[in-house]
């Protein structure tokens, strides 16, 4: 099968009706068939320009019906859907586009930028290499297609993440993730999805603990692909009562579970989980502080100052817990000033919505 005919069958679905559903004809059809001419070079770029998207791919499919559909009209097609709002359909036009021999570095990037925006992880990877070979000195390129093989555990990451290391904007997550790879150790794919984590790149360490569930079938790795999908809104609830389930006396899953219900707007069982992860590990001073982040997302300030000094105390007054302290005495001491009470203390005042996290939970 030729080129054309795989992008032919490739797109026989989304012809079979999508289009004419959704585009508005702005010139009787019979004239539009009866006028139609090859395009000039300079078609391509006034469609693209336009403005106009649903007009504009009408356009493009009346002249493909015509003339076929070159790997230069499914690119365009592709980036008419994007300026119309439809990722998925560009998504689809591209990779036709690609399939029927399109070496253009800009189509690859269109195709690496939506399959990542919409996780679709083989085609990225899959553009995201034929991008670093088009262009080997590209280091986005390079320092993408690291962070994705080493969130898929594959033994190609370090490579593109020392080629990418070249620039000093992605040289200190890159080789911190170069130091957290290890081909020979499952339970390398949690290093790297907790320093996915820590840089919030929540869809990288998504998937990086999910290759560690698989791998380990680890209880902390289930509480994380959990944590890590409500990072990005999306529901983990079963990822963490599969850890629950596996292990529910372990300090890392009930506090991960505790992070998790803090994000999913849960604050008192959220303040219920972390405390029993400081009852089942009492010398770990990270539960304590994040109890008082708790305590103070709910509003008790009087409890949250406790668990952070609690936290400063068992940590041995580690400059970080204690800068944590400092922060809501802070906080609470200038609020009382504003408000004309001096020395005086209130109970129930919530002073941030957001509270600092320490350290990472899974370290």
């Amino acid at each position: 099968m030729t080129s054309g005919r795989r992008a032919a069958s490739f797109l026989r679905r989304l012809r079979a009706g999508r289009f004419l559903r959704t585009a508005v004809p702005l010139l009787l059809t019979s004239v539009c068939l009866l006028g139609v001419k090859p395009h000039s070079p300079a078609e391509p770029v006034a469609l693209r320009l336009s403005g106009r998207p649903m007009q504009a791919l009408y356009r493009v499919e009346v002249q493909a019906a015509a003339l076929g559909w070159s790997s230069e009209r499914l690119h365009l097609a592709g980036d008419l859907w994007r300026e119309a709002g439809d990722l998925d359909q560009a998504l689809a036009y591209w990779q036709a586009a690609a399939i029927n021999g399109g070496m253009d570095p800009t189509l690859f990037r269109s195709l690496a930028d939506a399959a990542l925006e919409l996780q679709r992880w083989p085609i990225a990877r899959d553009a995201l290499s034929r991008l670093a070979i088009l262009d080997p000195d590209d280091r986005r390129t390079q320092f993408e297609l690291g962070l994705l093989l080493a969130s898929l555990r594959s033994h190609e990451a370090a490579a593109h993440l020392q080629a990418a290391a070249l620039d000093a904007a992605y040289r200190p997550l890159s080789h911190q993730l170069i130091a957290a790879l290890d081909d020979a150790d499952p339970a390398s794919a949690l290093a790297v999805g907790a320093v996915l984590a820590e840089h919030s790149l929540w869809q990288y360490a998504e998937l990086a603990f999910v290759q560690a569930a698989a791998l380990t079938m680890a209880p902390e790795a289930f509480a994380s692909v959990g944590w890590a999908r409500a990072q990005q809104g999306k529901n983990g609830a079963a990822w963490l009562e599969r850890a629950l389930a596996l292990e529910p006396a372990n300090p890392r899953v009930r506090a991960l579970h505790g992070l998790y219900l803090r994000q999913m707007g849960n604050y008192v069982a959220s303040a219920d989980a972390l405390a029993m992860a400081a009852a089942l590990d009492p010398s770990n001073p990270t539960w304590y502080a994040e109890l008082g982040a708790a305590h103070q997302l709910l509003g008790d300030l009087p409890a949250a100052s406790y668990w952070l000094e609690r936290a400063a105390a068992v940590s041995g007054r580690d400059p970080r817990f204690v800068a944590l302290l400092d922060a809501l005495t802070g906080a609470e001491d200038a609020l009382l000033q504003a408000l004309g009470l001096g020395l005086l203390t209130l109970p129930a005042l919530t002073i941030r919505d957001e509270p600092a996290e320490p350290s990472h939970p899974l370290r």
